[in-house]
């Protein structure tokens, strides 16, 4: 473990403190504990902020100092900064896209190789910036997901010498532009937290004033040393504190950065500015294991993420046991990486080392751009998975709102139209409906009033930003429902999701009360209830979609069959169970329905059998496209219970549960 310490030491130089190095431990640790066990610690990825902290109090005070003294160089500064950044970054790269071929199948590895020409070029944040929306792939299956990050420091390595330089040049403090440029970014960081939380999260301009707060300590660095023992103590303390409170405070809901991210950086903050002497830095940062996960934290950062992604696509869900062997095995890779591939890059000097570091990079750059264009396959080449979502049929010319917010019309020439009112897992079914209007001149049009995540019941809220538009465009579906001259009104929604999520919640006797708890539960349905009567009682036909079972062993995939897969493997079809819980709201919602009055569609009854649910079609076409939505190529030719819908009888009029005898019968 010394050892390792002293690689930190030179690396740093004069500004090597093992404080920071047990710092960064503590970071690393948030992060991978975090994402491994993120039902046990939610509030980890504060891990990130504190690195952004440090790498700008090293930074600065590395360029500081050399402009000081007149000795900075950009030559040398980056050359460091490539044997520092891309040896450990070429090898986890080339094993991240080893893994790829061997258990991705064709569109998955496509979208690796798509991102690690991103992360190649550091420009990883950007990419997912521009990727997020609500029909984004889960973050659990992008294995370069956390290199985010890295590409914010590596744009903040490539500008803010720039900087410092032409300011001291110009004889401007740096102090002066440390406080422009986070006044900035904390700014537009708020704003965006709250206004644009993806924006927030990835934008380098959002970030750029955590790194500040680190600058802002090397420029200070030689007034904060007369500072009074006792007082470093106690501001130690404080620090700590904050970072604590931070962890356990902030959720992945939290508008953040923001306000909420102060907390771990300001704390960071006081724990650095604190020194090397106080009670917290020496007593407890100090300690040599924590020295030691700190001088490997960096290949433990890169190394524990495509581990766990890989985890979560090959196995479908981390189990604790699982998610601490992906902590062990990425803790142990680190600890060789750092000693066969960091220190010797570390300190070789010859001029040839460099280029060829910058050459390996641009052949991974070009094989992920291959890969991403499809000049590349993976091993698994045979299977099919769906690469569109319900929305490919929705957004078109015909939609009023390019989002996934908003009213769509399928058959826009036919005079009549049914009235479809939910969210994604109402429009999931569009393939099939615009299938039957084209198939069939007599059909009715459809007119979707759907949108990704919005509950279609009055009156239910959520604190989540993402779906803040949502009470109102219900509130609005709700009186096209009434008004528009349509005859039938189909009602539906994500029940399985919602009447078991925390996040949405009614408001009963100024108390929240979420749609888990049974007060919440009744509460909903009252309303909507309501509503539906109201529909009725202006001459509307009102029919109840149920949902489709949901379940993380239905995502594409997700199964632990991708090592044995060969095209010759003859299938009968995958099968799932769906938990008990799906089965009773179910057979709840058809009894409610029926006292309602309403008539039902049950997509259950079409796939499932007791709680034995398809997967796969027999050929080995995957039934849904994730955990929870139905494959659009699948549903196209598949959900034909939707069709009862536009030919005004429903087929599968659901009872209770049905067996398998019974199921049969409806077949």
């Amino acid at each position: 473990m010394p050892g390792y310490s002293n690689i930190s030491r030179s690396l740093h130089k004069g500004f090597y403190r093992a404080d920071i190095d047990g710092l960064r431990g503590i970071a690393v640790l948030l992060v991978v504990i975090t994402h491994a066990f993120s039902r046990l610690l939610r509030g980890g990825f504060i891990g990130v902020d504190i690195f952004f902290v440090i790498s700008g109090y090293l930074i600065s005070g590395i360029i500081i100092q050399g402009l000081v003294r007149e000795q900075f160089s950009f030559l040398d500064f980056y050359q460091k900064r490539a044997r520092r950044i891309f040896p450990a970054l070429i090898v986890i790269l080339c094993l991240t896209l080893g893994i790829g071929w061997l258990i991705l199948f064709k569109p998955e590895f496509q979208a690796l190789g798509t991102h690690v020409t991103a992360s190649t070029s550091f420009a990883e944040n950007l990419l997912l910036w521009n990727e997020a929306s609500y029909f984004d792939v889960s973050s659990e299956f992008k294995p370069t997901l956390h290199l985010w990050s890295l590409a914010i420091e590596e744009q903040f390595y490539l500008l803010w010498p720039l900087l410092l330089y032409f300011g001291h040049r110009m004889r401007i403090r740096p102090a002066w532009l440390i406080g422009i440029i986070g006044g900035i970014s904390f700014m537009v960081s708020l704003y965006s937290s709250y206004s644009n939380p993806t924006t927030a999260y990835y934008s380098p301009l959002c970030r750029s004033w955590e790194l500040m707060l680190g600058a802002s300590l090397a420029a200070y660095e030689k007034s904060r040393r007369n500072t009074e023992a006792e007082s470093r103590h106690l501001l130690s303390l404080i620090g700590l504190a904050m970072i604590l409170v931070a962890l356990f405070s902030i959720g992945p809901k939290s508008p953040f950065p923001g306000t909420w991210a102060l907390l771990p950086t300001l704390g960071a903050c006081a724990v650095i500015a604190s020194g090397s002497e106080s009670w917290v830095n020496s007593r407890l940062l100090s300690v040599r294991p924590l020295v030691w996960i700190g001088t490997i934290s960096y290949s433990l950062y890169l190394l524990h993420w495509p581990l766990i992604s890989f985890a979560h696509i090959i196995f479908g869900r981390i189990s604790y046991r699982l998610g601490a062997a992906c902590i062990i095995l990425a803790v142990c890779l680190a600890s060789m990486t750092v000693r066969f591939v960091e220190i010797p890059f570390r300190s070789d000097r010859r001029l040839t080392t460099v280029p060829a570091l910058f050459a390996v990079m641009g052949i991974i750059f070009l094989s992920g751009f291959a890969i991403s264009k499809t000049r590349i396959s993976p091993r698994i080449t045979w299977v099919d998975t769906p690469t569109k979502t319900e929305w490919s049929f929705l957004k078109g010319d015909d939609a009023k709102d390019k989002g996934t917010i908003g009213e769509y019309t399928l058959g826009r020439d036919r005079s009549n139209k049914v009235l479809f009112v939910g969210d994604s897992h109402v429009a999931q079914y569009a393939s099939r409906i615009a299938q039957v209007i084209a198939s069939h001149p007599t059909a009715p049009g459809a007119v979707m009033e759907v949108g990704g995540g919005c509950i279609p019941i009055r009156g239910v809220r959520t604190e989540d930003l993402r779906w803040n538009k949502c009470e109102d465009f219900i509130e609005q579906a709700y009186k096209v429902a009434e008004t528009g001259p349509y005859e039938t009104v189909v009602i539906g929604g994500a029940w399985n999701v919602d009447f078991f999520s925390d996040d949405f919640y009614v408001t009963e006797a100024e108390a929240k009360e979420p749609l888990s708890s049974k007060r919440g539960r009744i509460a909903a349905l009252e309303q909507l209830g309501q509503d539906i009567t109201t529909l009725q009682q202006s001459g509307k036909k009102v029919i109840l979609l149920l949902d489709n079972p949901r379940s993380v062993d239905f995502v594409p995939g997700g199964h632990a069959i991708r090592l044995h897969l060969s095209p010759d493997s003859s299938s009968t079809g995958i099968t799932a169970k769906v938990a008990s819980e799906q089965l009773q709201l179910r057979n709840e919602l058809v009894d409610w329905a029926k006292r309602q009055g309403a008539r039902v569609v049950d997509p259950f009854a079409a796939v499932c059998s007791d709680d034995t649910c398809e997967v796969t079609t027999k050929a080995g076409q995957p039934l849904y496209r994730d955990m929870a939505h139905f494959n659009p190529d699948w549903t196209a030719t598949n959900a034909t219970f939707i069709d009862s819908v536009l030919y005004q009888e429903v087929l599968y009029i659901a009872s209770k549960t049905p067996t398998a005898g019974e199921r049969d019968q409806q077949r």
